[in-house]
Parts: C-alpha cells; structure tokens; sequence
C-alpha cells in the first residue's frame, strides 16, 4: 500500500448505504475505504490503525454516532469526521462537536464527494 494512501472508515448500520459509499469513494485514486456496521466495530478498526475520515451515521441500534464522534476527537484528534442523519437535530448535536461536515440523509453522493475532496484532495 502507498504511504500516502489516505484511509476512510464508515459506520453505518444500514448495508446499502455502506455498499453504495465504499464502491463509489474507492474509485478514487489514493484512497482506501473499510466500512463497518456498528460503532463498536468502528472503535475496533481505529485501535488496529487510524484513518484519515471517519464517515458515520449518528442513529444506530446499540451505541450511538455520536458517542463514536466523542471517542474519535478524544483519541484520534487528526482525524476528519463527517456525519450522516435523518434527524436534524442530531447533526446539530454533531456540529457542535466540531465535526467537519454535516449531510441530511437523503443526500447526494456528489455531496460526498464534494465534501472528501475538500477534507482529502482526492
């Protein structure tokens, strides 16, 4: 793997938009994508090794996005964190975390990328 491969976790319990995500960013050069379905697993494959951006839904069953955004700012300060959520108001939360940017589920995926070239110049 290229040194300057640039590593993108997402977390989303919903397989179709984890599917949908990786396929369309890891056609991109430079990039490497992994995708998990719970925060727990998330935890798991940031201690093996740290990404870049971490793509992640806030409303999932179990342990929730934004406890993962908390852990991720605490033990991986450099790492970029865009969030995904139907609920207003969870994005809000989220912003107010500091994360990097925001999408309303639905969204585009023009709107991801947009926002990975901004965090990555892919």
């Amino acid at each position: 793997m290229n040194i300057n491969m640039k590593r993108i976790l997402i977390v989303d319990d919903e397989k179709g938009i984890r599917d949908f995500l990786s396929k369309a960013i890891s056609k991109y050069d430079g990039v490497v994508v992994e995708a998990v379905s719970s925060v727990s697993q998330g935890i798991k494959k940031f201690e093996k090794k740290p990404f870049n951006v971490l793509i992640t839904d806030i409303n999932m069953p179990g342990t929730s996005g934004l406890f993962l955004i908390r852990y991720i700012k605490r033990n991986f300060s450099d790492c970029k964190i865009v969030v995904m959520s139907t609920a207003g108001y969870q994005l809000e939360e989220a912003e107010k975390m500091g994360v990097s940017f925001c999408l309303s589920k639905p969204f585009l995926l023009s709107d991801v990328i947009e926002k990975l070239t901004l965090l990555l110049r892919i």
